[in-house]
């Protein structure tokens, strides 16, 4: 699967074997049995826009995929098709960037819902139709449509509706997946409260919680203007809090069904951008005016450039000048090369922009190098006045996940590498090596020259000049109280959680101690009584070591961090909140070093290393006695096949000697007949002709002086050196044009060669047996038309001469002194004679050379 070449992610499904997954060329299917994949392109696309696929469904037999405003329909054996609409009116309706196709069909009915319309369509597909056959519209944004074995549940934001038992409703809770289990249990998957199943409880702690959102509404986002936190909720409220007088204000109300406020900048003192799933918005302070800004939409971060605004989304990157003027779009095209400008056309309006078109999630603007850092699909890149160019750290891409700029540095929050800091050519690393807890960064944040960090497991604080831990806050269990975002105001902070607002105050450390100690050590399975420095046989490679952490209070607050080094890999891992238990199955012999600490979180304080060292032993054919056999093996096979490479050499060398040598001798034989007979016999005639009156024999004289030069010329090249006046090709068509000026017969040619070069020795040979097939049909054959074919290219060499003349039979046919001579040449060239003939019947002679044979 070529991700580089997608913009989007896919979405896949299973039908039957196959899984399928979207993609702008068609769909990709890999049967999930034999693991055989391969592209299904449109069969009947023609020049269609390359989007054909973004979302699927999967029916019964077939598969029903959607992209750039047009439906296709995939069936195995059939292949994918453009699907006919049977109610064009009614599919222009649906919006097809707000558009979502259900993955799971019901009952071989596919869903199709649109945002922020809220409407949800029931599909069916006749054949090659498909077919509308329901609609129905909520009052609020459509989440998911969740399908079980009997049933399906449409989910908004507000509540889950049965598609099979309406009266069956769950109010609240934000829920986007419904499950049931073998026994018939559900389980919900909630926004706002996470899994659930038939009750909601929460230990959440209320001690610290300042401020709640309504009734059956979630905080999603926060942002920082002043001494206010700006507060933005799954039902579109834009709240204040005043954290000197511990006010909240609600500033302004989005529509809920746009699926809730997602993020939050304020880029000045008065004006705020708002993202939400399908639009994004400008708010005013003071006018309490809220302006669309199009076509910017599914906002994951946005930045200010000098006159601009700059985002990533889920479709693209984006440069939004604040001026729509040709003078201000050259100047950011000259700042930042290689982008799209690109006029957007929705519902009657034009918006011009830059943009690039990849999916994108993080952005920051790094005002020191005047360049905008994107985090794309593919990784990391930047963007300035040298063009669009890819971020590589150790010479590979950078998956990342948050950017953030401070001063002079751009700091990355990537997907299993921690976290790159760069200035300009200085890079610096924070990995778990350092103290991080997870190298998987959710998101990142410099507040009072302080990072910040977020994982799945907790937040840390760093100092961003030494990256040495700093304990300030106690934050709470974020398996109890989970925090997404966090800001630092008058010595206190301020974090989120779905169900509220939280403040904590500084702490000093507190001085206590960790301790670490082993409970067991099982080997294949088996208790073992020895503590330290195993020593075991290859078979026993499968190594559990049990550990405890004795800690009175808050023991969920320790976490262990271990290492297995073997030679230099020396890679700390952090296990999981409660994780003891380490397992290594199947390790490769080798001297093992395994060691642990205990962590305290928050603090940072660790206990003393654990250390438990031992030894696999290598199996007998791993030991070095083998090795040493195994290479004198070696050793005499590659000598054995280096002698047969050498004779073999000098083989065709002496058969290269001997053909040159023979080739040698015919040409000092030929040049001797010329000359001492033809060029004899020749200036015989002339001198004969010389007695007659001049009158008569004058052009005769003439004609006969030209030939004798000609021979003369001819055999001085043949003596010393030269073996065809011309090519190969060129002598064989100066012979056919001969035979057809004489009159005997009608020859052609047929000749198609490449540029595959061959020697003058093969040349020579090749043309004598030419010379001789061409001399047969003139002495024996009695033909009027003769056929010459030669092809030529890089792998062989093939020459076929056929006439119509009264052949023989080749069975019965003695070879006489120029068929034995033809069957020697072949043999020299390493080729292949066959001469096929028949009484009346014609006679084809064919030579196939094989140049690697030359």
């Amino acid at each position: 699967y070529k991700s580089d070449s997608e913009s989007y992610f896919p979405r896949i499904g299973l039908l039957n074997d196959l899984l399928i997954a979207t993609t702008e060329k068609g769909l990709f299917i890999c049967n999930t049995n034999t693991l055989k994949c391969h592209y299904e392109h449109c069969l009947d696309c023609g020049n269609r826009p390359r989007i054909i696929s973004v979302i699927l469904s999967v029916l019964k037999n077939k598969v029903l995929a959607f992209g750039g405003q047009n439906c296709y329909i995939y069936e195995p054996g059939t292949g994918l098709k453009t699907a006919v609409l049977e109610d064009k009116i009614r599919w222009s309706r649906i919006e097809s960037s707000g558009a979502t196709l259900c993955t799971q069909s019901f009952n071989d009915t596919a869903f199709l819902f649109s945002n922020p319309s809220n409407m949800l369509y029931k599909l069916k597909v006749d054949n090659d139709t498909v077919k509308i056959c329901g609609k129905q519209q909520f009052d609020n944004f459509i989440n998911t449509v969740s399908i079980n074995k009997n049933d399906y549940w449409i989910n908004t934001i507000n509540s889950s509706i049965s598609g099979t038992k309406r009266h069956e409703i769950i109010n609240g809770y934000d829920i986007s997946s419904i499950a049931v289990d073998k026994e018939g249990h559900y389980w919900y998957g909630s926004l706002q409260h996470g899994l659930l199943t038939d009750s909601i409880t929460t230990n959440a702690p209320q001690n610290n919680r300042i401020f709640s959102p309504p009734h059956d509404d979630i905080i999603k986002c926060m942002a920082r203007k002043g001494e206010s936190l700006l507060l933005g909720t799954q039902n579109g409220l834009l709240i204040s809090y005043d954290t000197k007088t511990n006010r909240a204000v609600v500033l302004a109300k989005l529509p809920g069904n746009h699926g809730g406020i997602t993020y939050l900048k304020a880029l000045n003192s008065e004006r705020v951008l708002i993202g939400m799933p399908l639009l994004t918005y400008i708010f005013d302070i003071t006018s309490h005016s809220l302006k669309v800004v199009d076509p910017i939409r599914s906002i994951k971060e946005a930045d200010q450039v000098d006159g601009a605004i700059v985002a990533a989304t889920s479709s693209n990157m984006i440069i939004l000048p604040n001026k729509d003027d040709n003078a201000t779009f050259s100047a950011f095209k000259k700042k930042f090369k290689g982008l799209e400008d690109y006029n957007y056309h929705f519902f009657g309006t034009s918006f011009r922009i830059l943009q690039q078109h990849i999916r994108s999630r993080a952005i920051c603007y790094s005002q020191a190098d005047q360049t905008i850092w994107v985090s794309f699909k593919n990784g990391l890149y930047k963007v300035n006045h040298d063009g669009v160019s890819p971020f590589y750290y150790h010479n590979s891409p950078v998956y990342t996940s948050c950017l953030t700029a401070h001063g002079n540095e751009v700091i990355a929050g990537t997907s299993g590498n921690g976290i790159i800091i760069i200035n300009r050519n200085n890079i610096r690393q924070l990995t778990t090596n350092d103290g991080l807890l997870s190298n998987d960064i959710i998101n990142v944040r410099v507040i009072s020259n302080n990072l910040w960090v977020y994982t799945n497991s907790a937040v840390q604080l760093f100092d961003l000049q030494s990256l040495r831990l700093i304990y300030r806050y106690s934050f709470p269990d974020p398996n109890i109280v989970p925090i997404t975002d966090a800001h630092e105001l008058n010595n206190s902070c301020y974090f989120i959680s779905p169900d509220g607002l939280y403040r904590v105050s500084s702490v000093h450390k507190q001085v206590d101690s960790v301790s670490i100690y082993l409970n067991a050590l099982f080997v294949n399975r088996k208790d073992t009584g020895v503590v330290n420095n195993l020593d075991l046989p290859h078979t026993s490679n499968d190594i559990q070591i049990a550990l405890g952490t004795p800690y009175l209070l808050n023991a969920r607050d320790i976490v262990i961090r271990y290492s297995l080094i073997s030679g230099n890999d020396a890679r700390w891992i952090y296990a999981r909140h409660g994780e003891r238990n380490f397992h290594f199955a199947s390790l490769a012999p080798g001297t093992y070093s395994f060691q642990a600490q205990a962590i305290k979180l928050g603090t940072g304080q660790a206990s003393k290393s654990f250390i438990l060292n031992f030894i696999i032993r290598s199996p007998w054919w791993q030991t070095w006695l083998f090795r040493i056999a195994l290479i004198l093996v070696l050793a005499l096979i590659i000598f054995a096949i280096i002698r047969m490479y050498y004779l073999n050499k000098l083989r065709k060398q002496q058969i290269e000697y001997e053909k040159k040598l023979i080739v040698e001798r015919e040409r000092q034989h030929i040049s001797r007949e010329i000359h001492d007979n033809i060029g004899q016999a020749l200036s015989v005639i002339k001198l004969n002709l010389d007695m007659n009156s001049p009158a008569e024999v004058n052009d005769t004289k003439e004609l006969i002086g030209e030939v004798i030069q000609d021979l003369r010329q001819f055999t001085h090249g043949l003596y010393y050196g030269k073996l065809l006046t011309d090519s190969l090709f060129d002598m064989i068509k100066k012979d056919i044009e001969r035979l057809n000026s004489s009159g005997q017969l009608v020859a052609s040619l047929d000749i198609n060669v490449g540029k595959t070069p061959m020697g003058e020795q093969t040349e020579l040979l090749i043309y004598r047996m030419f010379q001789e097939a061409i001399n047969n049909i003139l002495k024996h054959a009695r033909a009027k038309n003769v056929i010459v074919k030669i092809r030529n290219n890089k792998k062989q060499f093939k020459l076929s001469i056929s006439d119509d003349g009264q052949g023989f039979s080749v069975a019965n046919h003695d070879k006489g002194l120029g068929l034995d001579s033809m069957y020697k040449r072949a043999e020299l060239l390493k080729g292949k004679l066959s001469i096929e003939s028949k009484a009346g019947g014609g006679t084809k002679v064919e030579l196939v050379v094989d140049h690697n044979q030359i």
